[in-house]
């Protein structure tokens, strides 16, 4: 199904899932020649500390909703099958296997991940895998970066999942930072409010 296309993963907790990763997804799609995002859900984050208790399965329904909803995004539970740490490079050689993609994969890591990017397990080998493409998180132009990559032209927002769940516990509105779907789901299932 998945052969002919060209595809691009962004993974992180999706703790909720908000507005600035739809930006980043819909930008590789427009500026890339990526067809397919995969939106993964870590199971634990390698590279940051696990920010809330929030079970993974409000993470996951909450992204296989975002999905469902725009062409080209399709969430995969393949961090969250697989347990434990979730290291990229074991997420490549999944998605390789079973998705067997035309081309290279596209790595979209944001700028804020970039300065410990030496650091990830197996970066080497990593990089002989993938096309990095890197998403403006936190600074307005472009930073310098010392690894081939394409850099993303998205719009930089500045809400954070950390963010949202906090003006959820205090009661603030977030309906234009989440998607619809996201919000509903925050409200019916109590999340995030203790």
């Amino acid at each position: 199904m998945y052969s002919e296309l060209r595809i691009a993963i962004l993974g992180g907790t999706f703790n909720p899932p908000h507005n600035g990763h739809l930006s980043i997804a819909n930008t590789v799609l427009q500026e890339t020649d990526s067809e397919e995002i995969l939106l993964i859900p870590a199971n634990i984050p390698a590279h940051k500390g696990s920010d809330s208790a929030t079970h993974w399965r409000h993470r996951w329904k909450m992204l296989e909703g975002v999905a469902l909803e725009h062409p080209g995004f399709t969430a995969d539970d393949c961090e969250i099958v697989r347990g434990g740490i979730s290291y990229t490079i074991d997420t490549i050689y999944d998605i390789m296997e079973r998705y067997q993609p035309s081309g290279r994969l596209g790595l979209v890591i944001g700028d804020d991940l970039f300065d410990g990017f030496h650091t990830w397990k197996s970066v080497d080998e990593l990089l002989s895998l993938v096309d990095l493409i890197v998403a403006r998180r936190e600074i307005p132009t472009k930073n310098h970066v010392s690894y081939p990559h394409v850099h993303l032209s998205n719009a930089l927002l500045t809400i954070s999942s950390r963010e949202i769940r906090e003006y959820v516990r205090v009661r603030q509105d977030i309906t234009r930072y989440v998607p619809e779907s996201v919000e509903r789901y925050i409200r019916l299932n109590g999340l995030y409010v203790d």
